[in-house]
């Protein structure tokens, strides 16, 4: 049930708080009640949301009402999608294939009594994210780890569409590199880029934001190329409260909103947090009474030490905080919760649109068109948190004196550096930690997945910002419908 301070997907570095001095303190507490405090019957098991004991089945109960209350609630879901779970065999996301395969099933036996075609259930595959290249090799077993999430994804009845193990390494595509077309080639030209990418950012911060960046591209690409419609993630509200201490502590303020929502339309193919609400040592305590098999599997987080980065002492700072008030997570995750979210944090106001997506296939004149459009946020080329209003501002000077060189010498070429006019639109925690010295900058560009480096998008969208900048002056507001005409 614990993982005896060797890091588990609760803890991060060398701080465990599965393990804590407070935990054990609040266990013997609790234990003096002998009822399960909702059905009355069962012994008392575990201490759920900090005041209620709960049993085993009481437990599973309230934790999968908060996971299908999320599905529901925010249109998480939908029959017509086809649901990428991404799976890193740890507790959180064992509870969450557990629980999408019973809604699954629930939605497959609903299609087979309605009338045909009124009904059908979403398609459903899990993926795995290799880093085992970045791992020192003598903590590293690839190929055990793969075989144990294969047994517990495929193993039983209940089988997902599809398991796949995607390599991190598959963020470069062939046609990037520059190989003979050999595979061998390909393959030794992908190692050595990452290899390489890693030597060269030597923040351990940036390390670890730089590997999730990866993985996140890497699913991303995955998904859009087999069609599916979610990824779906098992964050949980004890790693969203280590999110909020750390990514404000980098100054990612403005942007923390994004990523800790129950959707986010930021990505080409949207993310999605059915556990949010969800306690991590309640879902590792569910795991152990259902005897749901999870994998602990050594990654960059897990392998740092608690001084070495912002990440690992800010789950240093929170399991200090569970000891005094084990509610704490829930606390820092509720009170971060009630910050502004973005326009691409509402499924019903994202869906059917293809505005706030990476899509090079829609036309501008469309994106005009649509007042949402208007309000919405320019994209870190690194991270894709959304950028301040002063750093987008910049952008588009930037941009405005750029273009003014350009019809004032006739010429489209730039006397800017290239790495220049990407920096400009990063963000200014990636910044500091990515490209910290500038003599560095070019070298690091040169090796990025050109995935992270496709700045037409967002290109396209300052041209857009300047141009309405040009044409302010000349527009009306109808007060009637609020719609604005040129006139």
């Amino acid at each position: 049930m614990e993982c005896g301070g060797h890091g588990c997907e609760i803890c991060t570095g060398s701080s465990c708080s599965c393990s804590s001095t407070g935990t054990r303190t609040t266990s013997s507490s609790w234990r003096q009640s002998k009822v399960c405090y909702k059905c009355k019957e069962a012994p008392a098991q575990v201490a759920a949301n900090q005041t209620e004991v709960l049993c085993a089945g009481c437990l599973n109960t309230s934790l999968f009402s908060k996971f299908k209350t999320a599905v529901n609630t925010y249109n998480l879901i939908n029959p017509s999608d086809k649901v990428l779970l991404a799976f890193s065999g740890g507790p959180s996301s064992r509870v969450a294939l557990d629980y999408i395969f019973e809604i699954w099933e629930k939605a497959k036996q609903d299609s087979l009594h309605c009338s045909e075609g009124s009904s059908r259930a979403f398609s459903f595959g899990v993926a795995y994210v290799d880093e085992s290249l970045i791992i020192p090799v003598h903590l590293s077993n690839p190929n055990k780890h793969c075989e144990e999430l294969k047994s517990i994804v495929m193993e039983g009845s209940r089988r997902p569409d599809e398991f796949v193990i995607i390599s991190i390494e598959d963020v470069y595509t062939d046609a990037e590199l520059d190989t003979t077309g050999e595979c061998c080639s390909i393959h030794s030209n992908k190692l050595q880029r990452l290899q390489s990418l890693f030597k060269l950012v030597q923040d351990p911060t940036g390390k670890e934001d730089l590997l999730e960046h990866l993985r996140m591209q890497a699913l991303q690409q995955f998904a859009r190329k087999h069609g599916y419609t979610r990824l779906v993630l098992g964050l949980s509200a004890s790693r969203i409260a280590v999110k909020v201490i750390s990514e404000t502590a980098k100054g990612c303020g403005f942007s923390l909103p994004a990523g800790m929502q129950y959707y986010d339309g930021r990505w080409s193919v949207p993310v999605v947090l059915p556990l949010r609400d969800c306690i991590a040592k309640e879902l590792v305590l569910l795991c152990h009474y259902r005897k749901l098999k999870w994998v602990f599997i050594p990654n960059m987080s897990t392998l740092t030490l608690p001084q070495k980065s912002i990440t690992s002492l800010s789950s240093s700072f929170v399991s200090t905080l569970q000891e005094d008030n084990p509610s704490r997570e829930r606390t820092i995750m509720r009170t971060a919760a009630k910050l502004q979210a973005f326009s691409f944090n509402h499924a019903t106001a994202i869906d059917g649109h293809s505005s706030h997506k990476k899509s090079a296939s829609v036309p501008i004149s469309a994106v005009i068109d649509e007042k949402e459009e208007i309000k919405d946020e320019l994209l870190c080329l690194l991270c894709c948190a959304p950028l301040s209003p002063q750093e987008s501002v910049s952008i588009v000077t930037a941009f405005q004196i750029t273009e003014s060189k350009r019809q004032q010498n006739g010429s489209l070429i730039s006397d800017t550096k290239p790495s220049t006019h990407f920096l400009e639109k990063c963000c200014q925690s990636c910044q500091y930690q990515f490209f910290p010295v500038e003599e560095r900058t070019g070298e690091i560009l040169s090796i990025l997945p050109q995935t992270m480096k496709n700045s037409e998008f967002l290109s396209e969208k300052v041209k857009q910002m300047w141009m309405r900048s040009q044409i302010n002056d000349c527009l009306l507001i109808n007060s009637d419908s609020d719609d604005e005409t040129v006139t």
